[in-house]
C-alpha cells in the first residue's frame, strides 16, 4: 500500500539540554526531517498540518467528526489514502480518543480537500476516568508479515496499562512505578519493545523501555534530570535511520519547541533545537498523524 506519509519523522518527545529554547538557540533542520502534526480544536475540528522546521504547510480541516469540547484524550491517528493506485489526495483515517468518559475507536474517510465523507465511532470502555494519556502502537513488518498492536494509558497516579489489541481489550499488563509523569510520547517500536520519551514534573526527562513480553517490566533511563518540566504534550516521528523528530508543546504558553535527537542512549543522546513550532499550538488536544505501516527507530 503506498502511504502518503511513508516517510514522516521519529517519534523521541522531550530530549533536551534546556526546556524552551530561545530564538538564538534555534537552528534549521539539518536532516531536512518533517512531522505531520494533528490536533482537535475547541471546537471539535481535526486538523493535519506538516512541519518540516522551520516551515510549515497550511493546516487541512476536517469538521463534523467531534461535537466542540467533547474529546479528552487521543491517541496517535493513523492516515492512508483512501483509494488504491493513483491516491487522489482523499484519506481513511483512525484512531482511539477518549470522548467525555467513552474510549472510543474513531474511523473516517475525508475527501481530497479535507472535508468529511463518512464516519464511524465505536464505543470500547465506558467509565474510562482518571487518565493522562493513551497511545496506539501499531507495528507492522511489510517484508515477514508480523504485525502487533498495544495501547496504553497512563493514570493520573502514575500507572501504566498496557492491553494487547490481538487479544481484546482486558488489561493485560500494568507498571505503578511512574508516579510524577507529566508527558509521555512514543519513539521507539521493534518486534518485542515500545520505548516512550517522558518528562516528570520535576523537569526530569526517561526513556521507558517496554518489552512486550508479560509481566510488563520496562527499564528506566535518565536522558536529562532537569529542565523538562514545561511541557504538556511531546509528539515525536522519525528523523532519518535512527533519530528522532521531537515537538514539546507548552499549553501555557501555547507555544511548541522542535527538535532533532539521536537515537536515545540515556546521557549520550543528543539533542539539537531546530526552532519553535511555527504558527504556535494553542488547540487544547495535539497528536501525531501515523502511516499504516512501519515503525519508529527513536530506541
Amino acid at each position: 500500500m503506498k502511504l502518503r506519509q511513508a516517510a514522516t519523522l521519529a517519534g523521541t518527545a522531550a530530549l533536551l539540554l534546556a526546556a524552551a529554547p530561545t530564538t538564538a538557540q534555534a537552528a534549521t533542520s539539518t536532516a531536512g526531517c518533517s512531522i505531520n502534526l494533528g490536533a482537535v480544536t475547541a471546537a471539535g475540528v481535526h486538523t493535519f498540518r506538516t512541519v518540516t522546521p522551520p516551515a510549515s504547510s497550511a493546516t487541512v480541516n476536517t469538521a463534523g467528526v467531534f461535537g466542540a469540547g467533547k474529546v479528552k484524550l487521543t491517541t496517535s491517528f493513523i492516515d492512508t489514502p483512501a483509494s488504491q493506485g493513483t491516491p487522489d489526495g482523499s484519506s481513511h483515517r483512525y484512531g482511539y480518543a477518549v470522548l467525555e468518559d467513552t474510549l472510543m475507536r474513531v474511523s473516517y474517510n475525508t475527501k481530497p480537500d479535507g472535508t468529511l465523507d463518512g464516519y464511524t465511532m465505536s464505543p470500547l470502555i465506558e467509565g474510562f476516568t482518571g487518565y493522562t494519556a493513551i497511545e496506539f502502537s501499531q507495528y507492522v513488518n511489510d517484508n515477514t508479515g508480523f504485525s502487533r498492536h498495544h495501547f496504553y494509558a497512563l493514570r493520573a497516579d502514575g500507572t501504566l496499562e498496557r492491553r494487547d489489541l490481538d487479544k481484546g481489550w482486558a488489561v493485560n499488563g500494568t507498571y505503578a512505578g511512574l508516579p510524577g509523569i507529566k508527558a509521555i510520547a512514543l519513539i521507539g517500536q521493534t518486534a518485542t519493545y515500545d520505548t516512550f520519551l517522558a518528562t516528570t514534573k520535576a523537569g526530569g526527562l526517561y526513556t521507558v523501555h517496554l518489552p512486550v513480553s508479560s509481566p510488563m517490566k520496562p527499564v528506566l533511563k535518565t536522558v536529562r534530570s532537569s529542565t523538562w518540566q514545561g511541557f504538556e504534550t511531546l509528539i515525536a516521528d522519525r528523523c532519518g535511520a535512527s533519530g528522532t523528530l521531537l515537538v514539546g508543546i507548552d499549553k501555557d504558553t501555547k507555544t511548541g519547541h522542535v527538535y532533532e535527537l539521536s537515537r536515545a542512549n540515556g546521557t549520550a543522546t543528543t539533542i539539537k533545537s531546530v526552532g519553535t513550532l511555527p504558527g504556535g499550538a494553542a488547540d487544547p488536544i495535539n497528536f501525531r498523524w501515523a502511516p499504516e505501516l512501519g515503525y519508529l527507530p527513536g530506541e
